[in-house]
């Protein structure tokens, strides 16, 4: 297969030649999430609540050329104006594999110092108000930090951490919203037990003893592990706020060492981000008649899009509702030293990259593409045109695409060519 297609369609083609090729219908995996990955686009053109995430990839960074580049993961053009917001199909699988990257060789770095790793999910009751939970969740986290940090400064120890924000939807119930966090931590030294220097209250010692906690002949409590000490902190951070948290809806696990281990937690941890998984669930169908995941569960996400597209009408505020929420809020984030973690020396061998076919196309295509309406079955004409693209790659059709360009920039020979080859 060719791989680099740029010199043959420069800006100076302007064949005149009209565009009639046979149709072409393909089934592959990748290419179904492409489509559910337009489909989640359909929704979010139509009902983002910000004009950058409506038109998100449509518009040319002024005097930057239009170019197509198509790989085994996706077709793109690059030079176009995206909204990066990490809640865009198109966006949140840009900077995935460098922040799994980044996650991974923290975790490496950090067990081959001999230190302690951990993963962490921390919960907070469900809420109908999704903007006072995010900001719940921001404060209640930096006060954790600052508190957990406090701890282990006064043993001489650091703090590492990786924090990444997740959401779940109940549509059918007033508490729509439990938004938690998952965190990876890790620690320099090894932790020392300590006991509190203050008295708890009655009610506090009587939970703290129903859950395994410690108390000295004082009645002071004794926190002998840094699980405890994890627990302990997001519990007195959420009792200033007058939340009473669970501790059995909390978790913290240490990390096994080994590449699966750290592979399979830096993908959880950046789970909204994996392409496949998300647009799978964009889809998920289960329960009775084959029926979309059931509205009186739990349901992600892109499962509450797949609601939208299903046409429940209650989806559409709730997913406007949290995206307005969201604004201003970073959905992962890392302690400034996590760097110190990765060694340069030491940094896994990247992956090979897939081999990228490249067209630079005139801007008359590109307007005509950006500026089609209702080009096919509703879809934005920009999309249609990638998961067509994507699609002839799919079946080393590249020629297809190289036909197109070298024709005349009309709207009907781009109809032609969306109608005959678009999987849609």
């Amino acid at each position: 297969m060719p791989v680099d297609y740029s010199p043959l369609l420069s800006h100076g083609i302007t064949s005149q030649s009209s565009y009639q090729e046979q149709p072409l219908t393909i089934k592959t995996s990748n290419l179904n999430i492409r489509i559910s990955q337009i489909k989640a686009m359909r929704i979010q053109r139509r009902h983002a609540p910000t004009i950058s995430m409506a038109n998100c990839g449509r518009k040319l960074i002024p005097n930057v050329a239009p170019v197509l580049a198509i790989t085994k993961s996706g077709a793109r053009f690059s030079g176009t104006q995206s909204c990066n917001n990490q809640h865009c199909p198109n966006c949140m699988a840009a900077s995935r594999q460098k922040r799994i990257d980044s996650i991974n060789q923290g975790i490496k770095g950090a067990q081959k110092r001999k230190m302690k790793v951990f993963f962490n999910t921390f919960t907070c009751p469900r809420s109908s108000n999704a903007k006072e939970q995010a900001n719940h969740l921001s404060y209640g986290f930096k006060c954790f930090i600052d508190k957990l940090t406090y701890r282990l400064r006064k043993q001489g120890n650091a703090l590492y951490f990786v924090r990444a924000n997740d959401v779940t939807f109940r549509i059918e119930q007033r508490e729509i919203y439990h938004q938690h966090l998952h965190n990876i931590l890790a620690i320099k030294k090894p932790f020392q037990s300590y006991t509190e220097y203050r008295y708890r209250s009655i009610e506090d010692t009587e939970y703290f003893l129903r859950n395994g906690f410690n108390f000295n002949n004082k009645n002071k409590l004794v926190v002998s592990s840094f699980d405890e000490c994890v627990l302990l902190c997001w519990y007195d951070v959420n009792k200033t706020k007058d939340i009473k948290i669970s501790f059995q809806a909390q978790d913290v696990q240490e990390v096994r060492p080994g590449k699966k281990s750290r592979t399979q937690l830096s993908q959880y941890l950046l789970k909204f981000w994996s392409m496949g998984q998300e647009m799978a669930c964009f889809a998920h169908k289960e329960g009775k008649h084959g029926k979309l995941t059931t509205k009186y569960r739990s349901m992600s996400f892109m499962q509450l899009m797949g609601w939208i597209e299903q046409g429940h009408p209650r989806s559409i505020a709730i997913y406007q509702e949290y995206l307005k929420a969201m604004y201003g809020h970073r959905t992962i984030g890392k302690s400034h030293n996590w760097k110190d973690l990765i060694d340069d020396e030491e940094e896994e061998e990247e992956e090979e990259k897939p081999p990228e076919i490249v067209f630079s196309f005139s801007f008359e295509w590109f307007h005509l593409i950006q500026n089609m309406n209702n080009a096919h079955k509703n879809y934005c004409a920009t999309d249609s045109f990638l998961v067509t693209c994507f699609s002839l790659y799919n079946t080393d059709r590249i020629d297809r695409i190289e036909k197109l360009f070298m024709s005349s920039p009309t709207g009907d020979n781009l109809k032609i060519f969306l109608k005959k080859y678009c999987p849609l």
